[in-house]
């Protein structure tokens, strides 16, 4: 599954559930940027990015659905949840050609050495 946007940079993330994903979105880039530094909730980013809380809940189901994220309880507020990155990012499209490549071809071997793949690769 692709997050479809405007944007010409992307992340790829490894997910647990569902495989191999990509985020090309723009605004979800910025969520997932912001998500490396600390938890998010959904009202701290629209403040800060300026867009409505809808906006911005989302994109993060966008993410939640796709595997990228996970949602926990917010500690100092229990009537409230947090975002965290639950997977593992692969590479960007800042990312250096020569290590994208590898790791296409990685994939590549493995799906042709047992003959399946998920529909997201």
């Amino acid at each position: 599954m692709t997050d479809f946007g405007y944007s010409t940079d992307y992340e790829v993330y490894l997910t647990r559930k569902h495989g191999v994903q990509i985020v090309t979105n723009g605004l979800s880039l910025a969520i997932l940027k912001e998500m490396r530094y600390h938890e998010i909730t959904p009202s701290n980013i629209a403040m800060e990015f300026d867009v409505s809380k809808s906006t911005i809940q989302a994109s993060i189901m966008k993410l939640l659905h796709m595997g990228i994220v996970s949602q926990n309880e917010n500690v100092m507020d229990s009537r409230s949840v947090v975002y965290r990155i639950d997977s593992a990012l692969l590479f960007t499209s800042d990312t250096d050609i020569e290590w994208q490549r590898y790791a296409r071809r990685a994939s590549a071997k493995r799906i042709m050495k047992t003959g399946r793949c998920t529909s997201r690769e």
